[in-house]
């Protein structure tokens, strides 16, 4: 038997969290398109980044990821910026695959 140590446990575990968040696969649903298409052009650049940042790591300190309740309560969202937020929602149990749905300020909660 070969002792591990805890370094090579830790770089075991990065390196399947490196190649699960690459897989992550995003849909977009038809009513987040027409929300995106009519945002201002530097909050479509800032989502954009936080898509990226989104792709990486879903749970980014930055993104601010939160589950949603009530009637929304299988719907999660993360802010593009101190206004706007991508409302969006798991189809896996891994969270490898996500919908957006819709995009921009606190009414998409409605």
């Amino acid at each position: 038997m070969v002792a591990r140590s805890a370094s090579d446990e830790a770089r075991k575990k990065a390196a399947v969290a490196e190649v699960t968040s690459v897989f992550m696969t995003i849909y977009y649903h038809s009513h987040f398109r027409r929300s995106y298409r009519r945002l201002d052009r530097q909050i479509k650049g800032v989502a954009e980044e936080r898509v990226a940042l989104f792709k990486h790591d879903p749970f980014h300190i930055r993104l601010d990821t939160h589950r949603l309740h009530g009637k929304l309560k299988h719907q999660w969202s993360f802010s593009v910026d101190g206004r706007n937020r991508i409302l969006f929602e798991f189809l896996n149990k891994a969270q490898t695959a996500v919908v957006f749905l819709d995009i921009g300020d606190h009414r998409i909660y409605r």
